[in-house]
Formats: structure tokens, C-alpha cells, sequence
């Protein structure tokens, strides 16, 4: 579920701020403009981040003071024209960037307006705005900005399909990082004037090592929107500039932090019958408290959860069939239960059921709104009839075994082997001369190669992690690929406040992991398995399953880069989320020598330091060997040992 809150600007236009929405990893090339004429700051990328951040030049405008902007068109630089529009470069290669996405209310025609201005501000500590973006939006640019959203938004009896999204630098997060260096250190401007926030709030941009100012600490984000009157030109000697008189101006706020980051949504399918389970959750459990603490006496807080189902038939079509709005005022710690009726069950492959829950101030209006979604491909238990199959006999679970056939003469027990003597039945007839039957259970292994990763791009520690496991910093991660089905498990850590925590991954998206091959379209893709129960993506689990066939492919390429990424259906954007590199089982002695120099740099002990084997053999959590007692492995609950069973193939019959 993204961290994200909701503002409405105007009737058809409404703001969702994504706290800390991606880490983009490329070069950005970020332009900073000193605007002497509105006494204000911009920021902007350049053209070829267009498919990064959407926030580049030739979609931006800047004030041109008198209610007025200028397009800032990269060929038709306005800014190389007026000596109070001065302008610099700077270059951030990883930063953390917010999201911001303009939704628009069905129906409307954005095109027939003269121009729209959506823009995003925040206060220095000099009192300046400094502007994140100011995108302008026409009938020229409106195919190029607009996205159609696949699942609308309702919201007070309106319906949001459309939305513009950018992306800027996370204005928090930069706070964070600038306010965290103690002035009592003796190299304070030193190391300050290296965080983002200064070079974004230089006194003097044509002057990178001169004075800054930074961020007001917590002062509120700034969305505005602007509707254009007309237009007009500028005209110079040699050109001209084109210009927009500014007619309405409608604005709101939301903060730098989201302290409702708790509040959020749950659904999901009931296990003792055909039904949703729904409800509102702070930090995890009922609201009850949390709505407690937010009442006074003047405020009243009312739960309003949407429920909108969506049907997708076998011929690829996809219908909106049902909505239902609940409103719940008392009664905050109980669950609420949901059967959709679905109006194709003949026909569907399967259905999502996207779900919104709004804490709603009756008396002010403010509302703090949570989304969320579920999928179900069992759609015969939810057609306009259901028909129950009556069964001769209780369902009983099956074993599989191997039967081994002994003749007469080897049917003393001296011939049986003595683990056979103790836990299996067998009969000891001299005289028989049929043959006997001894029937042994038979187990099979199940090999999952594990590691711990880490989005940052450098070594930190973390103080909740006991064992001496190596957690490779973005880029260091080798693996050794055998030409057998292979199962690759990761846990992914991030930084939170310089240390290592586990990632919290988005259970709205998917999460892939690619291979970079000489054949099949350049790549060969997996997406995580989630069938898998001991796997828990809100921990930072991922767990793919590569068949033999593949692994072949993989092995004869060229290319040795691997990428884990994640795609999200609602922006159809895919990124990546960490790059590593992988050996051959030929290439071991490679491999041990860059684990022996990787722990060197990490800082890690000889003592600690084992070859792949050794880690292989000392390491439960490296190499699970798993016990089943079906041919298909994951069904039993414990190893010998008693660890945690995988269950990655738990989805296939078992066979008898």
C-alpha cells in the first residue's frame, strides 16, 4: 500500500502526495533558477530525464511576475534572455524522490482550457518558495502528460480516471539528511554544503560552493493549480518567447511527514467460507484507539470504506460490476464481511476487488484516505448460484511410497536393513513363497539459495541482524547459477536513520527478477512466487523459482548482469530495485575469492570467512534441505531439525 495522502485544490482536481515513493539510482540532471523578478527559486530536469522524474524543462513553466509564466522551452531559452533569470546545474546521482499525481474528475475536458499550471512549493529558511515543479499542461502536451487510471478513485460521489504524475526530490527526506549534521562538528559547512538541500537553496546559483540557506523544517508542501486566461508573445530581436496571463489560482497543503502513516486498510478472502474480510487498521490492529485519540469535543470521525468490483472475462475484456459504500460511526474494532455476486462468473478468469477506506472529520471535512486491492481467481464461489458437490467420503491426505519387493530368500531378518527393523511393518515367513512388501517412506531435498541485500549503495549495519550473514550493499550481491531448477530466495533491507532495516515491499506491486540474455527478446523473467506462506514481502521476502530450461539459457548467454525489479500495473512503470552479477558452478574458485575480498572491505573477520561449500554446509538458512513425503516437496511442516518448511510448490497436486 503506498504512503500516500489526498488534498482536494479545486471541484476537478484532486492531489495525492506518495511519501518517498522510489530511489531513483541513474545520473538526474537537476537545473536550479534564481528568479530575481518573483523573488523565488525553481527546480527542473533536464529533457532526457523525461522517462525518470516526468519534471523536465520543455514541460515547465516559470513566473514571469504580474500573473504571468513564460514556457521555459529548452530551444528557446527565455532564461538566457532576462539578466534576473539565472540558472545552474547540478548533478545528483541517487536520491529518494516523492511522487506526485494530479488526478482529474471524469468527464472533464482538460483540453479546452488555454493552459494549466500544477505546481508544487516549499519555503526556505530565507521565506523564498522554491517551486519543485510547474508543469504545463495544453492541448498540445495533454497526450504525452495524461495516464488513464485502470481502477478510478470515488470520492464523494466523484470518480477521479485521469491523472498527471511527476516526480520530485523528497522534500522530508532532504530535511532529514541537512538537519541531521551537528553544528559542533568541526567540518559542519563542509559536510553541508554537500546535502541536496544546500545546492538547492543557494543564495547565489551561479556560485556552487557559495552560500545556502536550506528548507524550513516541517513547513507544509504547497499545491497549486493555475488556469490560464490567454496567450501571448515576447518578443526580443531575434525571437520570441511565449507567455500565459494566469485568470484562477486555487491552492492546498499537506505536510512533510504523513503522521497517519499508521492508518491504513486490510482485505482479504475468508478461509472458513465464501467471503471478504474489510476494515480500517492503525499500526496493525483495530482503529478503535487511535479514533479515540483524534476526538475531541468538538470533532466526530466517521469510517466510510468503497468496495468496487472488477470481472475479467477469458476474452481479455474488464468490467467495473459492482461498488457498495458502507459508513461505520460506531463499532471501530469489528471486522466487516463482503460477498460480491459476480454478474460473468461463467466466464470470468478472475476479479479484484479494489478497496477504499476514508476517515472522515464530519465537522471540518478533513479525511485521510487509504487504498488497497485483492485478487481472486475463485470466481465459481461467487456466481448468482453456487452448486455444492456432495461428497461419498471425509477427503483423506495420501502418502507416497516406494514398495520394494524381496523374494523368499531374503526374507530373515538378517537381510533387512536395520533402520527397516525399527519403524516399518514387514512379514518373515520361511515357508511363504510369495514375496513381501516393505513399504518405505521416501523424502526428497528442496535447495534454496538465500541472500540478503540491500538498496543502499553503501555498507551499514543493522543492529537487529544476530547472525554474521553478509547483507551485500546495491551491486555487490554474486550467485552461483547450477544447471538444475534453481530457487533464488532474498531478503532486501533499505537505510532507515543510517542503519539496515528490512524493506516493507508494496503488495500492489510485482516484484521480477531478470536476466540479461543473448536470446529470447534480450531477457528472461520471473516474477516472485507468492503462494509461498513462509515467504512475507511486508519482512522483505522474495522467493522465484527459475526451471531448468531457463537456467540452460542463462548459462550460455554472454551477459552475466541480474536485476531484481518491480512493475506497477497502476503506472506501468518498471524499476529496478537492485542489480547484481552470477557465476558459473565452473567459475567457484572466482566466486570464493571475491566473497574472501567482499568481507575484507565489509570489514568482516577472517574467522567468520568460509568458502561457498562451507556456507553451504554450515548455513541452514543459506541451503534448506527439506524433507516431504510426497514426490512434489513442501508439504511437510518441519525439517529434522525443526526449521521452517518452503512451500513454494504447495499450489501442486500431490501424486499417489
Amino acid at each position: 500500500m503506498a504512503n500516500s495522502r489526498f488534498v482536494n485544490i479545486n471541484s476537478y482536481c484532486l492531489v495525492e502526495y506518495i511519501y518517498t515513493d522510489s530511489v531513483i539510482q541513474e545520473d538526474c540532471n537537476l537545473y536550479l533558477v534564481d528568479n530575481g523578478l518573483t523573488n523565488s527559486q525553481q527546480i527542473f530536469n533536464s529533457n532526457s530525464d523525461i522517462d525518470i522524474t516526468n519534471n523536465i524543462q520543455d514541460y515547465s513553466v516559470i513566473p514571469y511576475g504580474n500573473n504571468r509564466y513564460a514556457v521555459l522551452d529548452e530551444e528557446n531559452d527565455i532564461i538566457s534572455y532576462n539578466s534576473k533569470l539565472k540558472k545552474s546545474s547540478i548533478i545528483q546521482a541517487i536520491t529518494l524522490y516523492d511522487t506526485v499525481r494530479f488526478h482529474f474528475i471524469s468527464g472533464i475536458d482538460l483540453t479546452a482550457f488555454t493552459g494549466l499550471i500544477l505546481s508544487v512549493k516549499n519555503l526556505e529558511n530565507n521565506e523564498k518558495f522554491n517551486t519543485f515543479c510547474s508543469i504545463f499542461v495544453n492541448s498540445l502536451n495533454y497526450g504525452d502528460l495524461i495516464k488513464y487510471n485502470t481502477t478510478p478513485i470515488f470520492l464523494s460521489e466523484s470518480k477521479y480516471d485521469r491523472y498527471i504524475e511527476v516526480r520530485i526530490p523528497s522534500i522530508k527526506k532532504m530535511n532529514n539528511s541537512y538537519y541531521s549534521v551537528s553544528p559542533q562538528d568541526p567540518n559542519y559547512l563542509d559536510i553541508l554544503k554537500t546535502k541536496l538541500a544546500s545546492k538547492i537553496t543557494l543564495i547565489d546559483v551561479t556560485n556552487i560552493d557559495g552560500n545556502f540557506v536550506g528548507f524550513i523544517n516541517n513547513a507544509p508542501i504547497t499545491f497549486s493549480i493555475d488556469e490560464c486566461s490567454s496567450e501571448f508573445y515576447l518578443k526580443s530581436e531575434d525571437t520570441t518567447y511565449l507567455m500565459y496571463n494566469i485568470e484562477n489560482h486555487k491552492e492546498a497543503s499537506l505536510p512533510q511527514i504523513n503522521e497517519y502513516e499508521s492508518f491504513s486498510c486490510y482485505i482479504s478472502e475468508a478461509t472458513d467460507g465464501n467471503y471478504f474480510k474489510y476494515y480500517a487498521s492503525y499500526n496493525g490492529g483495530f482503529p478503535g484507539e487511535f479514533i479515540t485519540s483524534l476526538t475531541n469535543g468538538t470533532d466526530k470521525w466517521t469510517i466510510i470504506h468503497q468496495l468496487n468490483v472488477y470481472e475479467f472475462t477469458q476474452h481479455g475484456g474488464s468490467e467495473m460490476t459492482s461498488s457498495l459504500t458502507t459508513y461505520q460511526d460506531i463499532g471501530f474494532d469489528e471486522e466487516q464481511l463482503f460477498r460480491p455476486v459476480l454478474k460473468h462468473s461463467g466466464i470470468d478468469v478472475s476479479f479484484t476487488i479494489d478497496y477504499m477506506v476514508r476517515l472522515l472529520n464530519e465537522n471540518n471535512g478533513e479525511q485521510i484516505i487509504r487504498t488497497g486491492s485483492i485478487m481472486s481467481y475463485n470466481v465459481n464461489s461467487y456466481g448468482k448460484n453456487t452448486v455444492g458437490i456432495k461428497m461419498l467420503s471425509t477427503p483423506n491426505a495420501h502418502r507416497v511410497y516406494n514398495k520394494v519387493f524381496k523374494s523368499n530368500i531374503s526374507q530373515s531378518d538378517l537381510f533387512i536393513e536395520p533402520e527397516f527393523n525399527n519403524s516399518m511393518k514387514y512379514t518373515s515367513t520361511s515357508s511363504s513363497s510369495k514375496n513381501v512388501v516393505i513399504e518405505r517412506l521416501v523424502r526428497f531435498p528442496l535447495y534454496i539459495d538465500y541472500n540478503k541485500i540491500s538498496i543502499s549503495d553503501k555498507i551499514l549495519s543493522s543492529e537487529s541482524i544476530t547472525d554474521d550473514r553478509i547483507i551485500y550493499k546495491q551491486g555487490d550481491l554474486r550467485i552461483v547459477i547450477k544447471p538444475f531448477d534453481t530457487y533464488l530466495k532474498f531478503k532486501i533491507y533499505q537505510e532507515s536513520n543510517g542503519t539496515l532495516a528490512t524493506s516493507t515491499l508494496d503488495p500492489m506491486n510485482i516484484y521480477r527478477i531478470v536476466f540479461i540474455t543473448d536470446s529470447n527478446n534480450g531477457k528472461i523473467v520471473y516474477e516472485s512466487d507468492t503462494t509461498d506462506s513462509t515467504i512475507r514481502p511486508y519482512d522483505g521476502d522474495l522467493i522465484f523459482n527459475i526451471p531448468e530450461i531457463d537456467i540452460l539459457k542463462i548459462l550460455s548467454s554472454n551477459s552475466r548482469d541480474f536485476y531484481i525489479t518491480s512493475y506497477n500495473y497502476s503506472t506501468l512503470r518498471e524499476s529496478i530495485v537492485y542489480s547484481g552479477f552470477w557465476y558459473k558452478q565452473t567459475e567457484i574458485d572466482e566466486y570464493n575469492k571475491y566473497i574472501s575480498d567482499i568481507k575484507v572491505e565489509y570489514g568482516i573477520t577472517d574467522s567468520n570467512n568460509k568458502t561457498m561449500d562451507a556456507l553451504i554446509a554450515s548455513d541452514s538458512e543459506k541451503t534448506n534441505n527439506i524433507p516431504s513425503d510426497v514426490y512434489i516437496p513442501g508439504y511437510t511442516e518441519q525439517s529434522s531439525n525443526g526449521s521452517e518448511i518452503s512451500s513454494v510448490l504447495k499450489t501442486k497436486p500431490k501424486q499417489t
